[in-house]
């Protein structure tokens, strides 16, 4: 199948190329230029291949075979043989005039020739365009003349002319143009179009001068010029050689039409000032009664607002409950205030508006509220968008702004207005108050400013309502942290004396290892001691010299054994001060405690000590910390058999004013993966039956607190590496 597509595939594209192969042939063979392809054999220009023009113009009999371009030793033939050889010398394409004869006539060429390659150097190969420019040249000639006729057109016409090139060349000025400028006509040929007219430069005409320049279109504009009732209508023209700039004097034009629409203006003024003053006569009248209404009705609504705020500043200055607050504010609001509906409304935590307090005509009005949230404003508009927007929000006419079910239930329970005042705790707005008016347009600029006034008002009294509120909260939540403070610290003391006594528990063990391994050798020693005494005593060899040598041996092996008990003990033994050691010699009384075990197990231990630092800490600690490391490097070769020759090095030396000590061993290293993670408490690699997982830890604890060092550990590529700076 995937074959059967490859060859519908590939037949496809050579019928493609086959079809475009044509269409090539076809345009070059239909060329009205001279192509071609041609060979220099012998200093004669052959000609290979070349298309019908080629044929009939060079006489040919065909234009697919070999034979003389242009003759076998003709002038003609020695300048084309010329030319290709220079052209493959230099290895650019060649381009020449050439007037070929041929039949009694002559045609001018102008001819390309570029070279193809050969695989015979003797032969190379060419390819040519030519084109007879003999027409051409007779249109130049042509358009030369015609442009002479067009410059004596604008050397006479009374508006002036320039010519400029993409230099900003002048390259033809007529004499009206150098009526405009400070030169001469011919002085003005060459000069630069900024120079003659400095003040065209930051003005509308250099603009459009390049536009039409870059973007190569029409430009026209009418400007002033020179005096101020002096005008111009320019139009800008791009040529192929720049742009052309035509320029009339339109002043008296202007003036006209600037006369005529002043005259208009004049009696439009006129009509406009006789039909105000009689509407002026007749809406002053209208407007005195309607003023002296509203202000009546203003003066009205604007003592009952300073009623509301007076009630109000009482309840809150009297009032510390927040819900007793709200309810008392509602409740002056419609008995001073005269409004239809008041009621305050909180967001709860997923934004959705729910009532806290209201009082007056309600009729389940309230019930709408909670299928709103601060997001659909538009619906609710005074109170979401109060919610939303954090600023006092007025809806002058419900009946216009609000939508269903919103518009309708408001018409019926008599609502034309309403203003929502945003409620802040702690500059986070919490809600709103909300006052509904019979009439629409009921909430003045006075009005607003005594709500604006009202609104800060409340927010204060909702902060001391909080503040004491969360004083309160804040004293219960601190005697709850101070109880649960000690218990924790506490069960972390419970838990570090813990982890001390594991610890040592598991150090003690492995004392008692190392203590069973060096006093055997000492024991076996003894026994052979006592197991002679018999056997010399039986020969009759037991002298006073034998008995006195037998027996300050086994007195050097017993006090050797005494004083392996009295290292571990000190090595057990708590430092309550601290002091300055040498850490070579605690390095070397830790390595002493495990060498017997390390050498039964054929582990080489090597002490490298570049220097004889000196330590400020706890000896017995930091030898713990070494015997830790020393511990989890037996244990792992002990996991490992494949180890011939087990070495662990110890290296001493500083690193600036810092001790440093590395314990480095070739047992293969850490798994990535564990690396992070070794001197976490209870993490062990070794099993639940052969390690507690809190050495590493103790060890990194006691450096980082009790020494203020660090601890750190990598892989070196043959094994691990422990970092003890102090």
């Amino acid at each position: 199948m995937a074959d059967t597509r490859v060859q519908i595939e590939h037949k496809r594209v050579e019928e493609e190329l086959h079809e475009k192969t044509v269409i090539l042939h076809s345009i070059y063979g239909n060329s009205p230029f001279l192509i071609g392809v041609i060979e220099v054999a012998k200093q004669v220009v052959l000609a290979i291949d070349v298309n019908n023009a080629a044929v009939r113009c060079f006489a040919l009999e065909c234009c697919n075979q070999r034979e003389p371009l242009l003759g076998m030793a003709t002038d003609a033939n020695a300048f084309w043989s010329a030319q290709c050889n220079h052209c493959l010398k230099e290895g650019l394409p060649v381009s020449f005039e050439y007037e070929h004869a041929v039949a009694g006539s002559k045609r001018l060429l102008s001819v390309v020739i570029a070279s193809i390659g050969s695989a015979d150097r003797d032969h190379p190969r060419f390819t040519f365009i030519a084109e007879d420019i003999a027409k051409r040249n007779r249109w130049k000639d042509e358009i030369l003349r015609s442009q002479a006729r067009l410059s004596d057109i604008l050397a006479n016409i009374s508006d002036g002319f320039l010519s400029v090139n993409y230099q900003w060349q002048i390259t033809y000025a007529n004499q009206r143009a150098a009526l405009n400028s400070p030169y001469e006509q011919d002085e003005l040929l060459g000069r630069n179009l900024w120079e003659v007219f400095p003040e065209l430069i930051n003005t509308r005409l250099e603009t459009d001068y390049r536009k039409a320049m870059t973007q190569r279109v029409f430009r026209h504009t009418e400007v002033s010029w020179g005096p101020p009732t002096t005008w111009f209508d320019v139009r800008v023209f791009p040529n192929p050689e720049g742009i052309s700039i035509y320029w009339a004097d339109i002043s008296e034009r202007k003036m006209a039409e600037e006369n005529l629409l002043r005259i208009n203006e004049q009696l439009e003024c006129r009509i406009a000032e006789r039909t105000g003053e009689l509407a002026r006569m007749v809406s002053s009248l209208l407007e005195a009664v309607d003023e002296r209404k509203k202000t009546e009705q203003q003066l009205l609504h604007l003592n009952r607002l300073y009623a509301v705020m007076s009630e109000t500043t009482q309840t809150i200055v009297h009032t510390t409950h927040r819900d007793s607050l709200f309810q008392e504010i509602c409740r002056v609001a419609i008995e001073h205030g005269g409004f239809k509906l008041a009621w305050i409304g909180l967001l709860d935590e997923n934004g959705i508006i729910g009532p806290q307090a209201w009082s007056g005509f309600d009729q389940g009005f309230l019930d709408l509220i909670p299928v709103f949230s601060q997001e659909q404003p538009i619906e609710m508009p005074a109170t979401c968008s109060a919610i939303k927007n954090e600023v006092l929000w007025i809806c002058d006419d419900i009946a216009k702004e609000a939508l269903q079910p919103w518009c309708n239930e408001s018409a019926k329970r008599g609502f034309g207005s309403a203003a929502a005042i945003p409620l802040k705790l702690n500059g986070k707005v919490i809600g709103a108050f909300t006052l509904y008016a019979e009439e629409p347009g009921y909430f003045n600029r006075q009005l607003i400013h005594l709500l604006q006034q009202m609104a800060v008002n409340i927010s204060f009294a909702l902060e001391n309502v909080d503040l004491a509120c969360r004083r309160l909260e804040t004293e219960r939540k601190l005697a709850q942290e101070s109880d649960e403070r000690l218990k924790t610290m506490e069960k972390l003391h419970q838990r570090e004396r813990m982890l001390m006594e594991q610890n040592r528990h598991a150090a003690m063990g492995e004392m008692i290892g190392n203590i069973a391994h060096q006093w055997r050798q000492p024991l076996n020693s003894l026994a052979l001691l006592l197991q002679r005494l018999p056997l010399f005593h039986k020969a009759g060899k037991l002298d006073a010299i034998f008995l006195e040598d037998n027996v300050n041996t086994g007195m050097s092996i017993v006090n050797h054994m005494s004083q392996t008990i009295d290292d571990f003990r000190n090595f057990f033994k708590p430092e309550k001060c601290r002091t300055t050691f040498k850490l070579a010699e605690v390095v070397a009384k830790t390595q002493s405690l495990v060498e017997a075990s390390f050498n039964d197990l054929g582990i080489t231990v090597d002490i490298r000590a570049e220097n004889d630092p000196l330590v400020s800490g706890y000896p017995n600690e930091y030898s713990q910390i070494l015997l830790n490391i020393l511990i989890n490097a037996r244990d792992a070769f002990l996991q490992r058999n494949d180890i011939a020759q087990p070495r662990i090095i110890i290296r001493l030396g500083m690193n600036g004013s810092r001790t440093v000590v590395t314990v480095t061993d070739n047992a293969g290293g850490i798994p990535d993966d564990f690396l992070p993670k070794i001197f976490d408490p209870y993490f062990t690699t070794k099993g639940p039956d052969k390690g507690t997982g809190i050495g590493l830890h103790m060890a990194k604890t006691i450096i980082e607190n009790n020494m203020k060092g660090m601890l750190t550990a990598r892989n070196t590529g043959e094994g691990a590496e422990f970092r003890i700076e102090v």
